[in-house]
């Protein structure tokens, strides 16, 4: 009579003899499944280091912090992790230490010698009441009215919350300031909450009436 094992048994012993050939072999290397900082799940600054003709800012690659208090104290905020007071600090267009920023593109200059000082023209919020992760801070030296085009990019209608370091931060739905079926919504400093464009935000423009 012909005996056949349980079919848990024979599952059993041929994951005994696997294990057993497989330590004779070299362990196979584990996959680092550790999760990246991105623009997508964490808190990111970037610069303006350079301007096109029709006034859109060219960025520079994102430096990621897990958290925001590691931002802001890299970018030499006072108590970085009160972040009323660090909005406080934005709003009043603090000059920021980017020295402790690895950034390998230079500020944009403006013609100057020397690079000028830059403060956060703009934090954006992934949710309402400035709350993130994430969040995506815009680095500049002035609010003439330049802008950043969100295509092809993470936080393409996505910002829920801003917080103004220029008097005026407007947010279109449209690519290069175009209005597509919303318009426009603008942020005064200090900011505040979208509504209408809550999640719909495709281009974004930083002005200021002294035209810093």
């Amino acid at each position: 009579m012909k005996l056949s094992l349980p079919k848990t048994v024979a599952v059993l012993a041929l994951t005994f003899l696997t294990a057993g050939f497989a330590g004779n072999a070299q362990a196979a290397p584990q996959q680092d499944t550790s999760e990246k900082l991105t623009l997508a799940n964490s808190h990111c600054v970037v610069r303006v280091t350079d301007q096109q003709p029709d006034g859109e800012y060219v960025l520079s690659d994102p430096a990621c912090y897990e958290t925001l208090t590691e931002l802001n104290t890299a970018l030499g905020f006072q108590n970085p992790d009160n972040e009323k007071s660090v909005g406080k600090q934005i709003r009043n267009q603090t000059k920021v230490n980017s020295d402790m920023l690895s950034f390998s593109q230079p500020a944009m200059t403006m013609g100057a010698e020397e690079e000028p000082e830059e403060w956060v023209i703009g934090r954006h919020y992934d949710y309402l009441d400035w709350i993130g992760p994430p969040t995506f801070t815009i680095m500049g030296s002035d609010c003439a009215g330049g802008y950043i085009s969100l295509y092809g990019h993470l936080w393409d209608r996505r910002i829920s919350s801003t917080i103004n370091g220029c008097e005026l931060i407007t947010h279109f739905d449209g690519y290069n300031m175009l209005p597509d079926i919303y318009g426009g919504e603008t942020t005064f400093a200090p900011g505040g909450n979208l509504t209408t464009l809550n999640n719909r935000t495709s281009s974004v423009q930083y002005f200021s009436w002294d035209l810093n």
